[in-house]
């Protein structure tokens, strides 16, 4: 365990761990997601209005939507019905490490339920919380330089499935994982919140979404192909993170489109 899971930090101490850090790229030339810049976005939450972010978080979005059962999370307050998180590990499922919510801070560190996020997107069809207009420009992949787009805008993956405009984000903590899909022209919302932190219910959540809108998702159909031709796609490829994917295909008999 990482002793630091443990540690409170002050929002300050958080920024001092990633401001001298190098750049992975001059700006805008690749997407990849990072947690930095919703703690930077916090930071000037707390500046601009003189308020701690759970704090405001607290006072514009979930009292005004009614979110009662939402909270800016702190494992020392007393939440009604608050849920456990586990992972899993080679002995079955064990309590979830604990760690500071001081950390993920305003990239993360919510706690909430399925009916209060059905309130909070049925405001996004409104102006109680943003401009119609506002929210439009989140919604809209952001492009690079050299004109690619990101397939992420201002807080959201954006996709489409079957003709239908896709809006959705994961997230993941010690003990538990999310997803949300919004479909805005059809008023359609999923969500799953698990506690279970090894695995991600997004895979659940798309499957849901395309009953919901009438577009059941048919597995793909498997393709056998010669190893010669498998062999055109052996090498390593880059993601758009740092990570890379190494491609075997020789032991690799087929794939699915």
């Amino acid at each position: 365990m990482d002793p630091l899971w443990r540690k409170d930090f002050v929002v300050q101490e958080l920024i001092d761990f990633f401001k001298y850090q190098p750049m992975v790229s001059a700006p805008g030339k690749r997407w990849a997601y990072n947690n930095s810049g919703y703690i930077l976005l916090g930071a000037i939450v707390e500046k601009i209005t003189g308020q701690t972010y759970g704090e405001f978080i607290q006072q514009n979005i979930f009292e005004p939507l009614g979110m009662e059962h939402s909270y800016y999370d702190n494992p020392s307050q007393i939440i009604p019905q608050r849920v456990a998180g586990y992972d899993k590990s080679t002995n079955g499922f064990v309590n979830a490490a604990y760690i500071s919510m001081t950390q993920p801070y305003a990239a993360g560190a919510l706690a909430s339920t399925i009916d209060d996020l059905a309130l909070w997107d049925t405001a996004l069809y409104t102006e109680k919380l943003l401009k119609l207009e506002t929210l439009k420009q989140a919604h809209i992949s952001y492009q690079l330089l050299d004109g690619s787009p990101t397939a992420y805008g201002f807080g959201w993956m954006i996709s489409e499935y079957a003709g239908h405009r896709v809006i959705e984000h994961s997230g993941g903590i010690h003990g538990f994982r999310s997803h949300t899909i919004r479909l805005p022209d059809d008023h359609a919302f999923v969500a799953v919140l698990s506690n279970n932190g090894g695995k991600s219910p997004q895979s659940l959540v798309f499957k849901i979404s395309a009953l919901v809108i009438g577009e059941p998702y048919q597995e793909p159909t498997i393709v056998e192909l010669q190893p010669e031709i498998l062999a055109r796609y052996e090498g390593i490829y880059e993601t758009n993170t740092s990570d890379k994917l190494q491609i075997f295909v020789r032991i690799i008999c087929s794939f699915t489109i």
